[in-house]
């Protein structure tokens, strides 16, 4: 029988939580302790001697400890060798009240929704890549070449995380401010480690058309933030920058995650460039007194 526990945050081994992930080629940025720690208050499950892993952010309301999905973190779940009912079981009888993302190799028998994530194998050739655009998508490619965008490396993430903030903020209530100044504390972990991804795309007069920040690991690009700006969008330039990430990074052996998307439009534009769909569960339980119910709706 697998032994599970559920430990405060001071007493995880960040050593071993960290070789465990690394042990796991499936296993996802966000779950790293130095990403937990920047963006959430967290405790964890662990079976046996770090054998799986689970990261559990939560918080405290009405005195009650329940689990939530922090803000640019879009999947954890489980890591390690654990079956994922087995898991949810437990941690279901300590926090009564959960709305969290699982990662895509986790299989629970009750999902509330499946999320769709787009990736793109970057390990074969451009040329190899191109081949499996849509027809509209290169339709589109070779249309916008008459404005002679520019595309570019570029090192100003903090201003990159502002203008996302200014142009999405609103559509995205449920990120705070201090989620924003968390995140940046992330990317500046990462961009000290040679590990953050900038690119923009720019007009002939050098204006900003639109960015795409990217945080890697050494398996995947993950496009956690991407900006289009007005003059950008009459110009199509969000299939110029994703085409030209896709030809600087090809045969890199990495996945470009796209991160998404749920919203219609967004999953359609993923799709043009010859995307999978690795779906991630997301899943919900509610087992508080019937009172508190009421207000957890």
């Amino acid at each position: 029988m697998m032994n599970f526990r559920i430990i405060k945050n001071e007493e995880i081994d960040r050593s071993k939580w960290d070789e465990c992930l690394a042990n796991h080629p499936g296993s996802l940025i966000y779950s790293q302790s130095f990403y937990l720690d920047a963006m959430c208050k967290w405790d964890a499950l662990i079976v046996g001697d770090y054998e799986a892993i689970m990261p559990l952010p939560n918080r405290t309301k009405w005195k009650m400890n329940y689990l939530f999905q922090p803000a640019f973190t879009q999947q954890l779940g489980i890591v390690g060798n654990a079956g994922t009912d087995a898991v949810i079981d437990y941690v279901s009888q300590k926090f009564s009240f959960a709305e969290i993302a699982l990662n895509y190799l986790n299989n629970p028998g009750n999902v509330t929704k499946s999320c769709n994530n787009f990736i793109l194998d970057l390990s074969s050739s451009y040329e190899n890549s191109r081949e499996h655009y849509s027809s509209s998508l290169k339709s589109n490619l070779k249309w916008l070449q008459k404005f002679e965008l520019h595309y570019s490396k570029d090192s100003g993430y903090i201003e990159a995380i502002d203008l996302f903030q200014s142009l999405y903020g609103k559509k995205l209530p449920k990120v705070s401010p201090d989620d924003y100044t968390n995140f940046k504390k992330i990317c500046t972990h990462l961009y000290q480690q040679n590990n953050l991804v900038l690119r923009t795309a720019t007009s002939s007069n050098n204006q900003l058309a639109a960015l795409v920040l990217m945080l890697k690991d050494k398996n995947r690009l993950y496009n956690v933030i991407s900006c289009t700006t007005a003059l950008g969008k009459g110009m199509q330039a969000n299939y110029f920058i994703y085409d030209n990430i896709i030809n600087e990074f090809s045969g890199s052996g990495l996945v470009l995650d796209f991160e998404g998307s749920d919203i219609e439009g967004v999953a359609r534009f993923y799709k043009k460039f010859g995307t999978v769909n690795q779906a991630y569960p997301f899943v919900k339980w509610n087992t508080l007194p019937a009172i508190v119910k009421l207000f957890k709706k």
